[in-house]
This record gives C-alpha cells, sequence and structure tokens, in this order.
C-alpha cells in the first residue's frame, strides 16, 4: 500500500490511498537495474497496454473511422525511415521521428499479422539504433536530450512488450539489455534538473516491463508528487495552457508524459482514470486550454489561451491521442474533449498504439464546456454554441504554494475570442529564449504591461521594447503570486469571477479584477466588462491597465480617452474583419498607445501588436476603480452597438444600446452611497443590469448592500454579491458570518438556498427578510400569484352613510357605539382568466394602524356588485358567509387571512369577482384596525390577494 500525501502550506493532507493490484516479480539485472529472465514467467507479455487476448477486438475497430483511417496511416508512418544523425544532427528531432514510428509499428504490428515479420524488425532495429543514435546524446541539462529520447524509450518499451513473445532468447535479451540500460540513466537522474515527468515516464515504463516493483512503486509515488506539485487542487495545471497541453497530451514528442498513467492503470498500481484529482486535470485539460477559435486549411488548428509560455497556434489538445481517449476520466472529460476536436479530422492525430488502443468510443456531438471557475487556476467563460464564432474569454490568476516554471507576469490577465478570431491576447510565446520583434524573451516572459494586466505607480515614459522593472508584478520565492478567484456566480444570469492579485503587486497594493461575460441571445450580441479595484496602492499616485488586442494597427481613436477601436489583423483566421471596441467608462487620466510583443512560435513575428496604457490616479488612500466595456464586432453579421460612457455623482459606466432598443447598463463605486442609473438604484462596489421595455431583464450587483428597482431588488445589512433574472439567481456572502438579506418581488412567499427554506426573520407584501450563512448559494424566489384588487373602500354609518371613501389610501374598520364613528371595509378582486388549481388564497392587509382593546376581526364573503366610487354605507354590499375570524392585528404587521374556499369556488364557476368585507365583531367595542388601501402611495402597503 502506498500513502499520497501533498503540502498545502504547513498541512500534510493524505490525498488517496494506493492499492496494488498485482505483485510483480524482479529478476536479474544489468548495472543494477532490473531485466527479466525469459524463463520467469513473472510477467505474460504484453500486458502494458493490450494483451492478445483483445487483438481480434482491436482489429475489429477498423471497420470503421477513426480508427480505419488510423490503421492505414500506421502501416504507412511504420514503413518510413527514421533519419540518421547525419542525417539529423538533432538528437531531439531524432528521438521524435523514432518515438512516432515505434507507436506507429507497435500498432501495425497489432492490426496487421501479415505483416507481423516486417514491423518486429522495424522494431528491433529501432531499439538497436537507441542504443548507437540516441543513448550517447542524452543530456540532463538539455530539453532535446532528455524528453523526446523518453518519448521514444517509452514507444520502443511498449513495442517490445508486444512483440517479445515472438522473439528469440538472444532478440530479447540484447533488445531488453539495450532499453535497460537506457532506463537506468533515466532513473540515475530522475531527480535533476527540469522536465521531471520525462524521467519518470522513461523509467518507469521500464521498470513496469520488467515487474521491479521497488521502482514501480518510486516512480508511482514520484509521478502522484509530480502531478500535486504542477496542479491547483481544483485540476489546473499550473504552467499554463501550452505546456499542460504537450505534458497531459502529448502529439508524438512527450509521450512518456501523457501515457505513463495508463500504463500504470492498466497494470494495477494506481487507477488514475478515477482518481478525483486527475480526472478534474483531465477535465481542464479537455475543455479549458482550447477556444472556440478554428483556423482552416490543410492542417485544421484550434486556437488556445496565451496564459503563460503559450501561442495560440499549433496547440496540442486537438490533435492528441489523449483527447481522443479522455473519455476513459469520465463523462465530462469525454463532453469536453468532443468539443475540442470539432472540427480537426482525425488524421491530424499521430496514428500511435496510445492513440488507437485507448480510444474505445467515437467522441458525441453538440457538446460545449460550460462555463466554470477553477478557484486555484481562473475562470473560463464559453457561450453556449459549437460554432468556432462562438465567444470566449478566460481570467487567469493560478496560485499555490510552489513555484511553477513557464510562468508569466499575468496575474489577473485576460484572453478573449469572438468570431472567430483572438481579440484580446497576451504576450504568447515563440519558444523558451526567443525575442520578438525586437522584444527579448525577458520582456516577453518578465514584463507584466505586455500582458492584459494591472499595475500600479508604472512609468509612462519608457521605450516601447524596454518596459522597466520599477514596480512591476513581483514574483514570489517558492509560490505562485496571485491569490486566484475568490468569488464567483455560476451558473447565472451573467457569468461573473473575480481575481485577487494576492502577492503580485508591489508594496502592498492588491488588485482585484472582476470579468462579467455578457451572454449573447437571439436579438443582442455578446460582450464582456471589466470592473477593476484597485487598494492599498500609493496615495495619489496611479494604476495602470494594459489592454492588448490582437493587432499590430493602431486602434481608431472614436472619443479621446473614452473609445477606442481595434482591428483584429495579426494572422486573422477568419476574413470577416473583426474588431474589438475598448470603451473606458472610467475616464483616465492618460491614454499612451505602445507597441508590445504578439509572439507565435509557428508562424511570423514581423510586426509588434499596438496596445492601450490606460493611466488612473488613485486617490487619498491609494485606491483607484475602472470599469471597461470589451464589444466585439464584425462585418459579416455582428455590427458595433451603440456604446456610450455614463457617468453621476460618486459612480461612472456605461451604457449599450442594442439595436433592438435594449439597454445595458454597468458601473463602479466606491460602495458607500445609493446611486441611480437609469431608474435603478443600486448601492455597491459594481452592478450590471439590463432593461427591455424599460423592465430589468437581471442584474448583478458586486459586493453591494442593495438594488430597488419599483417592486423588485434586494437590500442586505452587509456586503453580498447578487445576481438574478426573474425569480432564480446566485448569492455569494463573502463575510464571516451570516448576513440578513431582504429580497423584494410581488408574490414572494418563500425564499431557498440551495434548494432549502431560508430562515426567515420578518416578512411582509412583496419581501422578506431571510438569514443568508456566508458562502454561496443559488437563489429561488418562491413567489404566489398576485392578484390586486380592483376597488376597494370603506364605508362609515350614522350621518356619514351616504358618503363614500373609497379613493383614500387607507380602509379603516370600526365597532362603536356611536354609529357616527362605525365603519367597515370592502375589497373586490378579479379572477377571471386564472386557471389551474389553487392550494392556498391567502388575503395580505398590511396594518397601518390600530386603536381600543382588544376585539376580533371579521372577513366575510360580500356580494360583488359595487364600485369604490359610488360605494356608501348605505349602498355596502350583503356579506353572509364568514370566511375567517382573528384577533386584533398589531400595527406595522401583514395580517394573513385564508380565504381558499371563497376563492376555489369563484374559480369552480369558471371565475370571476371575488368580494370580502372587513369588520369587528364585538357591537359597542370602541376598536379600530386601519390597513392600506390599494391607493397606498407605498406599493408594500398594499393590500393583495395572492394564489398558490
Amino acid at each position: 500500500m502506498i500513502r499520497r500525501f501533498t503540502m498545502r502550506g504547513n498541512d500534510m493532507v493524505e490525498r488517496r490511498q494506493v492499492l496494488r493490484a498485482t505483485a510483480l516479480a524482479v529478476a536479474g539485472g544489468v548495472a543494477g537495474f532490473a531485466v527479466p529472465r525469459a524463463a520467469s514467467g513473472a510477467v505474460i507479455h504484453p500486458y502494458l497496454l493490450v494483451g492478445e487476448a483483445e487483438y481480434p477486438e482491436l482489429r475489429a475497430r477498423a471497420a470503421q473511422d477513426p480508427w480505419l483511417g488510423w490503421r492505414a496511416a500506421a502501416a504507412d508512418l511504420a514503413r518510413q525511415p527514421c533519419p540518421t544523425p547525419a542525417q539529423e544532427p538533432d538528437v531531439g528531432k531524432r528521438a521524435t521521428r523514432m518515438s512516432q514510428i515505434a507507436g506507429a509499428a507497435s500498432l501495425a504490428y497489432v492490426l496487421d499479422p501479415a505483416d507481423a515479420a516486417l514491423h518486429r524488425a522495424t522494431l528491433l532495429g529501432l531499439i538497436d539504433r537507441y542504443r548507437t543514435e540516441v543513448r550517447p546524446y542524452l543530456d540532463t541539462t538539455a530539453w532535446q536530450g532528455v524528453v523526446p529520447p523518453s518519448s521514444a524509450l517509452f514507444h520502443l518499451v511498449l513495442g517490445l512488450d508486444v512483440i517479445v513473445g515472438s522473439l528469440t532468447a538472444t532478440q530479447r535479451s540484447t533488445a531488453e539489455a539495450t532499453l535497460a540500460d537506457a532506463a537506468q540513466w533515466f532513473h540515475t537522474y530522475r531527480n535533476n534538473g527540469n522536465w521531471q515527468a520525462a524521467r519518470i515516464g522513461g523509467y518507469g515504463i521500464w521498470v513496469a516491463y520488467a515487474g521491479d516493483t521497488a521502482r514501480l512503486d518510486e516512480s508511482l509515488t514520484q509521478t502522484l508528487t509530480h502531478l500535486d506539485n504542477l496542479t491547483s487542487a481544483d485540476g489546473v495545471y499550473l504552467t499554463g495552457p501550452n505546456y499542460a497541453g504537450n505534458r497531459l497530451g502529448s502529439a508524438g514528442d512527450r509521450d512518456s508524459k501523457s501515457f505513463f498513467v495508463d500504463v500504470l492503470t492498466r497494470i494495477g498500481s494506481h487507477d488514475f482514470y478515477t482518481d478525483p484529482q486527475y480526472v478534474r486535470v483531465m477535465e481542464h485539460y479537455t475543455g479549458y486550454l482550447t477556444t472556440p477559435v478554428l483556423r482552416s486549411g490543410a492542417h485544421p488548428d484550434r486556437g488556445e489561451y496565451t496564459f503563460g509560455d503559450s501561442w495560440t497556434e499549433r496547440g496540442t489538445v486537438h490533435r492528441s491521442g489523449r483527447t481522443w481517449s479522455a473519455h476513459r476520466f469520465g463523462a465530462v472529460a469525454a463532453a469536453n474533449a468532443a468539443w475540442s476536436l470539432r472540427g480537426v479530422p482525425a488524421t491530424e492525430t499521430l496514428p500511435l498504439i496510445t492513440t488507437y488502443v485507448l480510444t474505445t468510443r467515437t467522441p458525441a456531438t453538440g457538446t460545449v464546456p460550460p462555463s466554470r471557475v477553477f478557484p486555484g487556476g481562473g475562470a473560463w467563460f464559453l457561450q453556449a454554441g459549437t460554432s468556432p464564432l462562438a465567444l470566449a474569454g478566460a481570467l487567469w490568476n493560478p496560485t499555490g504554494d510552489r513555484q511553477v516554471e513557464h510562468q508569466h507576469k499575468d496575474t489577473n490577465a485576460l484572453h478573449l475570442t469572438a468570431y472567430g478570431e483572438h481579440v484580446l491576447r497576451n504576450a504568447g510565446y515563440a519558444g523558451y529564449g526567443t525575442g520578438v520583434a525586437g522584444f527579448s524573451f525577458e520582456v516577453i516572459s518578465q514584463r507584466a504591461v505586455v500582458n492584459n494586466t494591472v499595475l500600479v505607480d508604472y512609468p509612462t515614459t519608457f521605450p516601447d521594447a524596454d518596459p522597466p522593472t520599477v514596480n512591476d508584478h513581483q514574483l514570489t520565492p517558492g509560490r505562485l503570486p496571485g491569490a486566484g478567484i475568490v468569488e464567483s456566480l455560476l451558473p447565472g444570469p451573467l457569468d461573473y469571477a473575480c481575481g485577487d492579485s494576492g502577492d503580485a503587486l508591489p508594496n502592498g497594493a492588491t488588485h482585484l479584477r472582476s470579468l462579467v461575460f455578457v451572454r449573447p441571445d437571439q436579438e443582442q450580441q455578446g460582450y464582456w466588462v471589466v470592473f477593476d479595484e484597485v487598494r492599498g496602492g500609493t496615495p495619489n499616485g496611479s494604476a495602470s491597465v494594459a489592454w492588448h488586442p490582437n493587432s499590430k494597427s493602431d486602434p481608431a481613436v472614436v472619443e479621446a480617452r473614452c473609445h477606442y477601436a481595434a482591428t483584429v489583423d495579426v494572422n486573422p483566421c477568419t476574413s470577416n474583419g473583426v474588431g474589438l471596441s475598448i470603451l473606458l467608462g472610467t475616464e483616465p487620466a492618460q491614454v499612451v498607445v505602445r507597441s508590445g510583443p504578439l509572439a507565435e512560435a509557428w508562424v511570423a513575428n514581423r510586426d509588434p501588436g499596438r496596445y492601450l496604457q490606460c493611466v488612473y490616479p488613485t486617490d487619498g488612500a491609494g485606491a483607484a476603480n475602472a470599469v471597461t466595456l470589451l464589444f466585439p464586432y464584425d462585418q459579416a453579421g455582428h455590427p458595433r452597438a451603440q456604446l456610450d460612457r455614463v457617468t453621476g455623482v460618486g459612480w461612472t459606466g456605461v451604457r449599450v444600446t442594442h439595436p433592438s432598443g435594449v439597454t445595458d447598463h454597468a458601473g463602479e463605486s466606491r460602495g458607500t452611497a445609493t446611486v441611480t442609473t437609469a431608474g435603478v438604484s443600486w448601492r455597491g462596489l459594481a452592478c450590471l443590469f439590463r432593461l427591455s421595455g424599460g423592465t430589468p431583464a437581471y442584474w448583478l450587483v458586486r459586493r453591494g448592500r442593495s438594488l430597488t428597482w419599483d417592486s423588485y431588488g434586494f437590500q442586505s445589512t452587509a456586503d453580498v454579491s447578487l445576481a438574478m433574472r426573474g425569480r432564480g439567481g446566485r448569492l455569494h456572502n463573502p463575510n464571516a458570518g451570516p448576513v440578513t438579506v431582504t429580497f423584494l418581488h410581488p408574490g414572494l412567499t418563500k425564499v431557498r438556498l440551495n434548494g432549502v427554506p431560508a430562515a426567515v426573520t420578518a416578512t411582509g407584501i412583496g419581501w422578506l427578510s431571510v438569514t443568508v450563512p456566508a458562502g454561496s448559494a443559488a437563489v429561488e424566489l418562491v413567489t404566489a400569484t398576485p392578484v390586486a384588487p380592483v376597488a376597494d373602500g370603506y364605508v362609515r354609518a350614522g350621518v356619514y352613510a351616504a358618503d363614500s371613501y373609497g379613493r383614500l389610501g387607507t380602509l379603516v374598520v370600526k365597532a362603536d357605539a356611536n354609529p357616527d364613528y362605525r365603519r367597515e371595509s370592502y375589497l373586490r378582486f378579479d379572477l377571471s382568466g386564472l386557471t389551474g388549481p389553487v392550494t392556498l388564497a391567502r388575503l395580505r392587509l398590511p396594518v397601518e394602524a390600530t386603536g381600543g382593546g382588544a376585539c376580533t376581526l371579521e372577513v366575510a364573503q360580500a356580494a360583488t356588485g359595487w364600485e369604490e366610487t359610488t360605494l356608501t354605507w348605505n349602498s355596502r354590499p350583503s356579506a353572509t358567509t364568514v370566511l375567517a375570524t382573528v384577533p386584533a392585528p398589531v400595527a406595522g404587521t401583514v395580517l394573513d387571512l385564508d380565504v381558499t374556499a371563497a376563492a376555489r369556488a369563484v374559480l369552480a364557476g369558471g371565475g370571476g369577482p371575488l368580494a370580502v368585507r372587513l369588520r369587528i365583531r364585538e357591537d359597542g367595542a370602541n376598536n379600530s384596525v386601519t390597513f392600506g388601501s390599494r391607493e397606498h402611495t407605498d406599493w408594500r402597503r398594499r393590500p393583495v390577494l395572492e394564489l398558490s
């Protein structure tokens, strides 16, 4: 039994127990490294990836694609020559080709028995050439001397595993001695320098073949530790998309990194297919490294995000055999993989034994990864559509208690795609140590300003090719600087997440970046709003926000220091004329247009990109807020909407007016006072809402106390974040303990949090105050059908018997010995057009005032033939059926009366009017109760009949 532990801060947490299902015997050795004796019977080959009993099924797969195509391609690749050192001096390239040919020959040996001798000879020849053409060039200090040779060794061992039963004793011993010697080298240097996963897979595949249980256990422990060191707890591979893709899903030169887990799973060492952490890693790999962007051509290509050492072109996820076999890690990984493979034919994936054998099903169609937040790595927001024109965006904020290679200074950076293009991107990567377009690798990898980031007190005067290190982002020794995604609301009417810069900014400053994705619908286009908040900066200093559109041209200045429009003209994937509008809702003090790198490894980097450095002043406390609208458009049916900056006292913002007339409003404030925008009142650090026909369709408040419009909204005793559409939404309480939140909605009867009714602390007409615990929750407002009275009023006896009181703001009932003071009230409701069974009909009456002592209030069903403008004591309707009697209520409360039987009777008759009379039963009692009427100036104090 092996127990896996991982360090999280100072805590040692037991991650999982690894149970060994098989025991392998150790026999023999070369230079102290295990070589199995042919006669030992310790292992029955093949077994590392496939067994002979599976051959018929594997051959049967070739009746259909993709296996049909892979079989033919493998037979062809297996016959290709492998370059000699004279033909290819680079051992990395030689070993890569050897790896590919070996993987194809192993597969062809299994699938084509007629040519088995040819493929066996190919594998034996490659093993012998490894001894002379690769082994002498192994170099622990060079990538090409470690990683591709490890991949070649991996496939040669898999090949030997397949053919070993057909070898002579001499052939076997010679081949095993060669591979054992190479594996010995990888084991010797297993802890030296970089590329540890390749070292582990290089020796691990051999000890699995050889039955060396001690070293196999060691390789498993190293694999698990390596995984812990490079992934967040929620599954993000922290090196960035490019290196994550290459390591988890090699496309032919790093297979020992990618597929050793399959060998360990098959032989029973550890089940990575169900390991919770590895499953999370594969879910992120399959769904959130790839963008919707598809570059067509002879070799279609799916673009990837530019975080860390990553480029947009020629990623691995869409062409890796690992992606085809991702279904082994569960339904989510399978669905994500199907999306990442869309638009790219199977012929782009190498036909290796790892590809063919591990892929047992074809990808599903129509799947799209949902927007998802990985708190330890970032937030990925995707439009629900399979088109390459779909919108997608990511907020990158990796965090962890160890340092990871290939990181850039890009905490809280963004990458956005729209309409088939990368519209906003970061510095990129052209290979380790490689500069582009006059920018050094040092600038590309170690300057925050060349990414979509925020800097505090950063200079504004410097050569574009040499950004200064003064007040740059900082790297914390031994850990990643970011604090991760600290808040999100998913799923919800809007995609929202907030990243915390942690230690990335110097001098104790903090940057909180909130990304909001406004999804497109049938009439309105999608876009993004970014809220940036800087705290703890230098008093009266500055905060710089860098925006890098994927453009080599100067942005068009629609309005200086307000609106800039950039054309996507760097390696465009379409001819649709895609552009990005950058609307600065908060006016900066200065906007500098600069040149910066847009690095790629596979395309020319002749021209630098042009970007904006937007400089905002910080206040006396070193704080600054800024709201920015990022609106993509093209010339193929997605025109730019009307975009405007809007401001008011204590807030700044933007307005989007869609061609349909729908308007969206987004604003920032310091959250200390209520502000009103387009008739909506809100208090918070940020707010976004959509008005359709003048009515809010949905809304979001970040870290705020309230939003109200008419009879809808919320109020809170402490800051919360809340997004709502109709009666559903998401809420996050960032406080240490519970807070009281009052929800406003007509007919509100109950609030559910995560499906459980919330504890009610107070209630009224159309509102409920509930206790909200710390953390996040789905919100559901449960409402009855509110029916407002169509007529109401009270009547007065005695000398006032002919007077009408139907237009007043109150209803009064009173019993008094003096008839001049006696009063009754009447209400009429129209139940026409209502359908469905009624479980409860509740008459809700806000109590304005009471007088006198104890008494009994009677509610009776009344005749309906009256109007409030002519209702008098003399003309009052008859009331014979008593519906309820209750003690006199308390002022300031809401009196609830059950009138279900009467409502059911009216509805059973096809609907129509329902009228009730209110009176005090005790004759001569000097008591009174005053209720709000339908004319009351406050909607919360008006009577209502709620049907549920």
